[in-house]
């Protein structure tokens, strides 16, 4: 906005007006002079305290060419003001005024985001002809987070080449029609003659005859697919959903349904509405497809072999990120799915530390006690390595029963386990690893139907819903507890003459252990509960085969 006065003029009647900013802001002084000895002198427009006793810097500008330097001056000014005054981070606040916002929102926003300092935006409006001065408040943007493909994805499936090729074509069509731009196709091909879709394999098999024997003509009759045409797109923010929405019938309905709805819970619905507008692309059948799925099932299981990554708008961009890299991001390995994270770090790299704490944090909100272990693992690794690498792998961390279920029932049993390690190099050299995993301890004595009772209300078919996304349970670490198993976490220091020394983490603080094995851990466990894990083994699998699920267990034969 044009003020007709110069910047100082304006730092003038604010002076007068302070408390335009914030009601109890004092003036300590105009143009405070602020000594430097790490850099040049400055001073700052105005210098005040709160109610609280705090000092508040405020920086003032006036146009978008000056709005450039504020973030520059205001972190000069802040830590000349620690230095002369003594004052901490918690006693010095900011406020940056402005009458232009245009190139000041963007650093201005950044800025809140990477500070400790508090720091307050307030867009400035004076009247030369009134000499009235307004003030209000500048909401940051939210910055945008980078790459993060939704864990949300879709399966479709095609018999023929042809069939698959409209698919691509369609899927462009639609993409473009919403406005979507940054997304991945993942094609893959069946290996032998193809494969039924999980959807239709399980439907066959869920039908029965009055005599209670599956109907093999219908499950013989499934179409077996060649082509598989895997799709993911990069996440957006809520009013970004909402604006594609916005043609949508019901888009009335879905802002009120959100407004009940935690963040996580929002982007999902918004996502899955966004996905069901029209125009839809052309497939001969569709899934809802997530990281466990198809790393599991689809990769693991099936055999489904990766033939071509088709990449768009910023993926394609990115010529640094390898198609190998972002197969593993659809995979769950950057955290989103909350089942899965990996990650190699460079130790030295502030960068690479904070990033890898932030989706650490997100993949573990769910268990509690390796989410704290893993942020004072890499605390510890930043102490004692300069330099070096820190490979990150963590798989299951929060699957209840389920996990137990899957590891005493399947022949790969181990696999389901929850762990996690972190291997720590210089050079060729294996330093140490951090390792985690479940143990038996607690005070834990529940039986499977007190659990039943009192996590899922005695009703078996919630637990069995929960197999549906993989086994994922919020509440995974206080059932584990009360079925006598704790996440642990230990460390295994490799001397350079050969010697291995272990550590477990006990009461926060590391103690001596012996060898340590999660295979003869788990395996312990179960030779100890063994009347338990036979429940959990009739319970859980005979209403669920792999596939399908049943909330009564079927009747004996006479």
């Amino acid at each position: 906005m044009k003020t007709g006065v110069s910047e100082s003029e304006l730092r003038d009647v604010l002076a007068d007006n302070i408390q335009v900013l914030e009601p109890g802001l004092v003036l300590l002084n105009k143009e405070a002079y602020v000594p430097n000895r790490w850099g040049t002198r400055g001073f700052i427009d105005l210098l005040a305290r709160d109610t609280y006793g705090h000092y508040v810097l405020i920086e003032l500008k006036k146009s978008d060419n000056a709005s450039r330097e504020a973030i520059h001056e205001i972190l000069k000014y802040a830590e000349g003001v620690k230095q002369h005054l003594g004052a901490r981070d918690d006693e010095v606040r900011v406020i940056i005024a402005s009458t232009e916002w245009k190139e000041l929102m963007v650093p201005f926003s950044r800025f809140i985001t990477e500070t400790n300092l508090s720091v307050l935006g307030v867009h400035l409006s004076y009247s030369a002809t009134t000499k009235q001065i307004t003030a209000a408040a500048v909401p940051p943007l939210v910055m945008n987070r980078g790459r993060f493909l939704a864990p949300w994805h879709e399966v479709n499936f095609y018999e023929t080449n042809e069939s698959l090729a409209r698919g691509i074509s369609t899927y462009e069509s639609s993409f473009n029609a919403k406005g979507i731009h940054d997304y991945v196709m993942l094609l893959l091909h069946a290996p032998g003659d193809g494969f039924p879709s999980t959807r239709e394999r399980t439907h066959a098999k869920a039908i029965f005859t009055l005599n209670g024997e599956p109907d093999s003509q219908r499950a013989g009759n499934t179409p077996k697919y060649k082509y598989l045409l895997y799709v993911a797109s990069q996440i957006l923010e809520v009013d970004q959903y909402l604006s594609i929405l916005s043609s949508h019938p019901d888009k009335e309905e879905v802002k009120e349904s959100i407004n009940r709805m935690d963040e996580e819970e929002k982007l999902c619905f918004l996502h899955e509405r966004v996905g069901e507008m029209d125009p839809n692309p052309e497939r001969d059948y569709f899934e809802i497809g997530y990281p466990a799925k198809l790393k599991s099932r689809l990769f693991d299981d099936e055999g489904w072999i990766p033939e071509r990554l088709r990449r768009y708008g910023t993926l394609e961009r990115n010529t640094v990120l390898s198609d190998e890299e972002i197969i593993e991001e659809l995979c769950g390995a950057a955290g989103v799915s909350k089942q899965r994270f990996k990650r190699t770090i460079v130790i030295g790299s502030r960068a690479h530390l904070a990033s890898a704490m932030k989706d650490l944090e997100f993949c573990l909100q769910h268990n509690p006690v390796w989410r704290a272990h893993l942020r004072r693992h890499l605390n510890e690794i930043v102490t004692e390595y300069s330099y070096g690498e820190a490979e990150i792998s963590v798989f299951n961390p929060s699957a209840g029963l389920v996990t137990l279920y899957l590891t005493a029932s399947r022949e790969n049993g181990n696999l389901y386990l929850p762990t996690y390690t972190v291997a720590v190099r210089q050079g060729d050299r294996l330093c140490r690893v951090y390792m985690g995993f479940l143990e038996e301890g607690g005070e834990g004595s529940y039986k499977f139907e007190e659990l039943l009772s009192k996590y899922y209300g005695n009703d078996i078919g919630q637990l069995l819903t929960t197999l549906l996304w993989g086994g994922y349970e919020a509440r995974d670490t206080e059932i584990l507890e009360d079925a006598g198993l704790v996440y642990r976490s230990f460390h295994c220091d490799f001397a350079e003459a050969g010697e291995t020394v272990f550590h477990v983490l006990r009461d926060e603080r590391w103690r001596a252990s012996a060898r340590v094995d999660p295979v003869s851990a788990i395996m312990s466990y179960m030779q100890k509960r063994r009347a338990f894990m036979k429940r959990i083994i009739e319970e859980i699998g005979s209403r669920w085969d792999g596939e399908i699920f049943i909330a009564e267990r079927p009747k004996q034969p006479i």
